[in-house]
């Protein structure tokens, strides 16, 4: 063996740290997907929680009405509860002031039929003042709870059909 030949020596390993800027990158991309995704899952929730407590507030009117066969105090529950969801979806000026058969024709609009002005919605404005009242509001409560499903699910495509 030759003394003036050295050994060769194995280069020192590579460290971890700093990482390659590559790394960087998919860290960055990995932290805003999760935040993108906590944002959907809270809004997610938030939609579907304001949805629960509109048909939970709806059953409660439905439950009053079984007990106490008040049709005009359900028919003006309904009535409150369609005008705080809109008032809350639309803007105030052009829900506010509405009644009768603007209203109706409003709320035609939002669900995109003529359910309001020419079916069982026509008993918020016929029957909404008058003592006693004979008539079903099954039809009402099943009409009203598909309108709140289908506001709360569609909030902006809503707004956008909603005219008068």
């Amino acid at each position: 063996m030759n003394p003036v030949l050295k050994d060769i020596h194995n280069p020192e390993a590579i460290s971890w740290w700093p990482l390659a800027p590559g790394w960087y990158g998919l860290i960055v991309l990995g932290l805003l997907l999760m935040i993108v995704i906590l944002l959907l899952h809270r809004w997610w929730r938030k939609q579907h929680t304001i949805q629960s407590l509109m048909q939970l507030k709806l059953k409660t009117i439905r439950l009053s009405f079984e007990q106490d066969h008040n049709a005009s105090k359900a028919i003006e529950s309904m009535n409150k509860l369609i005008r705080q969801v809109s008032l809350a979806n639309c803007s105030r000026e052009k829900v506010a002031s509405l009644s009768g058969d603007r209203w109706l024709a409003f709320l035609d609009s939002t669900l995109q039929s003529e359910q309001f002005s020419k079916g069982p919605g026509r008993l918020l404005v016929e029957e909404a003042f008058k003592k006693q009242i004979n008539a079903d509001l099954s039809p009402l409560f099943d009409l009203t709870a598909l309108w709140l499903k289908k506001v709360i699910n569609q909030k902006k495509a809503w707004r956008e059909h909603a005219h008068v």
